[in-house]
């Protein structure tokens, strides 16, 4: 493998980084992005719009409370059970903790209004610039992806290439995204830096499963089993409890038949024996 097929995660969060510099740069000295952003806010303005507005205001909603509480948590648990392990969690939740703090730095730094409030300030009481959310979005599914694929990719194969799931995870973001813009929530800058750091901290974060649940090490994970399966029967029923389930019925089901024959043959013989018995006495002097 070559350092830069090794290191292709480095090379992304610094790529991510680099942009983010360059673009906070250009805002900062009011350059064409800052004008981009007045112009996308009066085209995206939804505020006369009521049904419009409502269905921004549905998706934001998801991306802030239903999907990152409710569905975050239940994939963990069962990604921690599965795993037998509790690195899926504290994976998510530290890198989320770190991006909480880079947020909240920057945020208190720049200062910069939402367009809400109909004027794009930086240095003034304001956490616009970026969006937590955004990040927040890019690093959540990011990983959850990568815990369901290493745990249950072999049984989903839409997720089998990357190109798969950085199309899953583009499409929630711009999708959560265009909604905060959509409600004159953020700056389509803001959303972009909150893109840039949740690419970096989610490429920059370990792997969420351990090493053995990797999906570069699934072959060593499946030669494994079958060893066990062969060596070890209380561990092939840990591993592969389905499979084994269906041998325990299967077996149940030949000695079930098997008893049912001999029982026949028995009662056919013993049907026998009385008329073979009667056929000897007439046949005897």
């Amino acid at each position: 493998m070559t350092d830069i097929a090794r290191y292709w995660r480095l090379f992304v969060a610094l790529g991510a980084v680099i942009a983010l510099v360059v673009m906070t740069a250009d805002i900062l000295i009011e350059g064409s992005l800052r004008t981009f952003d007045g112009t996308v806010s009066e085209i995206f303005d939804t505020r006369a719009g009521l049904s419009l507005h409502t269905g921004l205001v549905a998706l934001a909603f998801i991306s802030e409370d239903v999907y990152a509480v409710g569905l975050v948590v239940a994939v963990l648990a069962v990604a921690t059970i599965a795993a037998r392990s509790l690195r899926p969690a504290l994976t998510v939740v530290g890198t989320m903790a770190a991006n909480w703090v880079v947020i909240e730095v920057m945020k208190t730094a720049f200062g910069r209004t939402a367009p809400d409030t109909g004027e794009d300030l930086f240095g003034v009481n304001a956490l616009s610039y970026p969006s937590g959310h955004s990040a927040n979005t890019i690093i959540i599914w990011t990983l959850l992806l990568r815990i369901i694929f290493g745990l249950w990719g072999d049984k989903i194969s839409f997720l089998s290439t990357p190109l798969r799931r950085f199309l899953v995870v583009a499409s929630l973001a711009v999708v959560f995204g265009g909604s905060l813009v959509g409600l004159n929530y953020h700056w389509l800058t803001d959303i972009v830096a909150g893109w840039l750091i949740g690419i970096a901290l989610s490429m920059l974060a370990p792997s969420p499963l351990p090493e053995h649940l990797r999906p570069e090490n699934r072959h060593l994970r499946e030669a494994a089993q079958r060893t066990s399966a062969s060596t070890n029967p209380a561990r092939a029923f840990r591993d592969e409890p389905r499979a084994l389930l269906r041998g325990i019925f299967s077996r149940d089901r030949l000695t079930a038949t098997k008893s049912s024959t001999e029982t026949g043959a028995t009662r056919t013989a013993a049907t026998a024996s009385p008329a073979s018995t009667s056929a000897a006495s007439h046949d005897g002097p």
